[in-house]
């Protein structure tokens, strides 16, 4: 391991061992750990993801249950190769591991099946408990294991089962289970994990290199040319870029060199991937230098690339199940369905609230150590919460003491200050989960002199529109840790740098009340059913920030809001 510190590295960047720790939440995975989450505490039964080999679905197991191990509520356990020659060899290993002992050597199935079920109603009824079966290589899993698990499905009371499942498999596990209807017309929630994007491609390989760098010392970077290069032999499988890179840094060493440029990332692309070599020998290298020069002249740099990345196909079903849909009201008083937005992973018991798709916000989700208000249901605490577009036909407003905060449309401005991105600026101003193709865009209208999103100048003043937050009712009951606030957009965003952290992450959020200047606070991303979570969350903090943070209870609505 020493030799990576020749690159200014505390650790290996690009390990392909499944570390929580450097868990890369791209959008598909944080929104799949979200609903996966949601679904286990809502005790909705069987859950399924599939993907191809190194999409990242052993890295979510990980997580998921890293997730829920926090919580004793949960009893989480894990089987990582499903391949049971028997009915009966599937079944006395899930007892086992639920009880902790062996059944009796001349127990029938059916006798250890009563004896499953007798214990999954002592834990989930009479203790109150949710069981967590974990099922990992779920491709494995034969004919007969299946129809054990969905007999599992079959011990419930009037309000949930039992036994809460979730399978992890790759691709192939799809038409097993197409063939068997009664199985995948039991499962609740299904995601089939599809490659990253460049941009994911690329802040996958940054948030790595973050990760595993020195602090104050700076590391190894990556030119866009060999960006696209690893993209384009990886096709945005996690795995293969973090195998490429691995060897990219090497290389790195061994030639004593600082940055990776597209040849570099060309010759280890070649080596990781040999069975690619004679197609990447037609590959013109001149072709590639070329397009990057066309993105560098015409402004158009990787973060408008994400305009052009794959739709998002949110929650694919194999046939013939799919999804549970929530219901949220259409502009036009009807109902339309909707899926549930993503969220991030909460180590606290807290609910973040800042992962969110662009036009929605997330309410708050049961929480360990905490239970429902009286008369609402758990669909009411996983509600989507609208937003509010501002009309484009509307004027841009000036910030300043005399603008009618009903009309605003501009939240502030920054000023960039050296190695700053917009995409970074984007993320912080609106929260982690808004760099979306849509605020781009709204961002870059309000800005029409910006001629390179990517290379911004020192000094040059970058406008944020506002988007109006239209509240609701669970608004005003849940608990926030506000953390700062400030009089200004620029002080805000400064606050987030100093303070902002993957172990207390932050959202900004504007407000103002009649004739009153808007009033940026500072809230951790996560918010709380009780506030003695909330505490818990308080004195977890660094010094500085323990110091000066309270207790915020709901929103006020006499107050206007903006994401």
């Amino acid at each position: 391991m020493d030799y990576f510190k020749i690159l200014h590295f505390h650790k290996e960047p690009f390990s392909n061992s499944p570390d929580p720790e450097i868990f890369f939440q791209s959008e598909q995975h944080v929104g799949c750990l979200q609903k996966l989450e949601l679904s286990i505490r809502m005790r909705r039964g069987l859950n399924v993801v599939v993907g191809d080999v190194g999409t990242g679905k052993t890295t979510l197991c990980r997580q998921l249950i890293r997730m829920v191990d926090s919580d004793s509520k949960i009893k989480a356990h894990l089987i990582l190769d499903p391949q049971f020659a028997s009915p009966k060899e599937f079944l006395v290993t899930v007892y086992e591991m639920f009880e902790g002992k062996k059944p009796d050597p001349d127990a029938s199935e059916r006798q250890i099946k009563e004896l499953i079920k007798q214990y999954l109603f002592k834990n989930g009824v009479d203790e109150e408990k949710i069981t967590l079966l974990i099922i990992d290589e779920g491709q494995k899993l034969p004919a007969h294991c299946l129809e054990v698990v969905r007999e599992f499905l079959n011990y419930e009371t009037n309000n949930f089962k039992l036994l809460q499942t979730v399978i992890f498999a790759q691709k192939e596990f799809e038409p097993q289970i197409a063939a068997l209807k009664n199985f995948t017309d039991r499962i609740n929630y299904f995601q089939a994990l599809a490659p990253l994007t460049f941009r994911e491609t690329r802040e996958l390989i940054q948030f790595r290199l973050d990760k595993a760098s020195d602090t104050g010392k700076s590391t190894p970077s990556f030119t866009y040319a060999a960006l696209a290069v690893i993209y384009l032999a990886t096709n945005g499988f996690p795995r293969k870029i973090v195998n490429l890179c691995h060897a990219i840094i090497l290389t790195l060493i061994i030639q004593n060199r600082r940055q990776a440029g597209g040849f570099l990332a060309f010759r280890n692309a070649q080596k990781v991937f040999p069975e690619k070599a004679r197609a990447w020998r037609q590959v013109k290298i001149g072709s590639l230098v070329g397009f990057f020069l066309v993105l560098l002249v015409t402004g158009l740099g990787a973060e408008r690339l994400a305009s052009l990345n794959r739709p998002e196909s949110e929650n694919p079903v194999p046939p013939p199940p799919a999804s549970v849909p929530t219901k949220t009201p259409d502009t036009h008083g009807g109902e339309k369905p909707q899926s549930l937005p993503p969220v991030t992973a909460p180590s606290n018991g807290g609910m973040p609230a800042a992962a969110m798709p662009q036009d929605q916000a997330q309410l708050p989700l049961p929480v360990a150590g905490t239970t429902p208000e009286a008369g609402a249901t758990p669909t009411e605490h996983a509600k989507p919460l609208p937003r509010q577009s501002p009309a484009d036909s509307r004027p841009v407003a000036a910030v300043g003491s005399d603008t009618s905060w009903s009309d605003l449309e501009i939240l502030g401005e920054i000023s960039a200050r050296n190695s700053e991105t917009l995409g970074e600026m984007i993320r912080r101003v609106y929260g982690p989960y808004s760099f979306t193709p849509e605020n781009t865009r709204r961002v870059l209208a309000q800005n029409p002199n910006l001629k390179n999103p990517d290379r911004l100048e020192i000094g040059q003043k970058i406008l944020f529109p506002a988007i109006p937050l239209r509240l609701t009712p669970l608004s005003d009951r849940v608990i926030w840790v506000r953390t700062g606030s400030a009089e200004n957009l620029e002080d805000a965003y400064r606050f987030l740098q100093r303070h902002d952290t993957p172990e207390t992450p932050m959202i900004i959020i504007p407000g103002h009340g009649e004739a009153e200047r808007i009033e940026f606070t500072i809230l951790l991303e996560q918010y709380y059913l009780d506030r003695e979570t909330a505490q818990s969350a308080i004195a977890a903090l660094p010094g500085e920030l323990k110091t000066e943070a309270e207790i915020v209870v709901g929103l006020d609505r006499n107050r206007n809001y903006f994401q």
